[in-house]
């Protein structure tokens, strides 16, 4: 995802948002609206901000598998950094 791309995204969201009330309901957008790439995109970021610190803890999987299913992904182990063998 570039950045100009995220940054579009956030700005779409924060406008969907001003008029919800719970967070589920852009989940639902999110899952409903992003087509199977953009929802890989999404997911390969909040993998790489796990990983980022090198320590992976029970909430950050626990959050991972919520967000995943949130956007309708089937639940897989997180992978490895690419630098890791």
């Amino acid at each position: 995802v570039s950045d100009q791309g995220a940054i579009n995204l956030v700005n779409q969201a924060k406008s969907a948002i001003m008029s919800m009330r719970s967070s589920s309901a852009e989940a639902t957008m999110l899952r409903d609206l992003l087509d199977p790439a953009s929802k890989r995109a999404v997911a390969n970021v909040i993998d790489s901000l796990i990983r980022c610190n090198g320590i992976v803890d029970t909430m950050e999987v626990y959050l991972r598998q919520k967000f995943w299913a949130l956007l309708g992904l089937p639940d897989e182990p997180l992978p490895p950094r690419s630098d890791e063998d």
